[in-house]
């Protein structure tokens, strides 16, 4: 009966570490993951900010074309 406590004690143990040890490096690898891939793409925030904003500069071909403005009446 000892040994069978025993046994059933360890198994638990072991089972309970594997999910554990799945789901803290499940953790430790979606961080790293979004870290290398926020950085890849942000870089310094400070630096990109203002590269998110497009402007009319960022399209050549808007300068072979003629603005009109309509007036509402």
């Amino acid at each position: 009966m000892q040994k069978r406590r025993k046994r059933i004690v360890i198994t638990l143990c072991v089972i309970a570490s594997s999910i554990v040890t799945y789901f803290a490096f499940g953790l430790i690898g979606v961080s790293v993951a979004a870290d290398a891939f926020i950085n890849k793409r942000n870089g310094d925030l400070q630096d990109d900010i203002y590269c998110v904003q497009k402007t009319r500069k960022d399209y050549p071909l808007l300068d072979n074309r003629e603005e009109i403005l309509f007036s509402l009446r």
